[in-house]
């Protein structure tokens, strides 16, 4: 379990796929956060059982959801991961990020990709472009970044 690393995992009527999706970052999360949209199934349960803190906030778009946890959610993560519930870490690339976790420092960014880990930017799940930042998943460093609009990440 790294100590630095909260997960937050965006939800609407999930219960068919969050189960994978938590179960595969499990080991590697100090906390996993749940932002459900209102979910009439048993996706709430089912974060519950993780051990997930689950919230609820009215959903308007996947950057607004995600921007609301980081704006309302007490997160105690240095780093967060953001995942949609039907998506799901691979083994090596949740051990991946734990060497890069590992190894990172507070005056670098730490750069992760789905093959090996980069010097200078993050990429995790093929998604995520730091600087030009033009989609929410990936890990971000709190301290050193914000994000805004329509999932863009900008360094504070």
């Amino acid at each position: 379990m790294n100590k630095n690393l909260t997960v937050i995992v965006l939800t609407y009527n999930e219960e068919l796929h969050l189960a994978r999706c938590l179960e595969s970052v499990r080991t590697l999360a100090s906390e996993i956060v749940v932002v459900d949209s209102f979910s009439t199934d048993k996706t709430q349960e089912i974060a519950r059982t993780f051990g997930a803190k689950v919230t609820t906030h009215e959903f308007k778009n996947q950057a607004d959801q995600f921007n609301w946890a980081l704006d309302n959610v007490s997160l105690a993560g240095e780093w967060v991961l953001r995942l949609d519930a039907d998506e799901y870490l691979l083994p090596e690339l949740a051990e991946e990020i734990k060497r890069g976790l590992a190894m990172s420092d507070h005056r670098k960014t730490m750069g992760l990709s789905m093959t090996k880990i980069l010097s200078a930017s993050i990429s995790v799940a093929a998604s995520f472009l730091w600087g030009a930042g033009l989609s929410t998943a990936g890990i971000i460093r709190r301290s050193s970044c914000a994000c805004s609009g329509m999932g863009r990440v900008a360094r504070k």
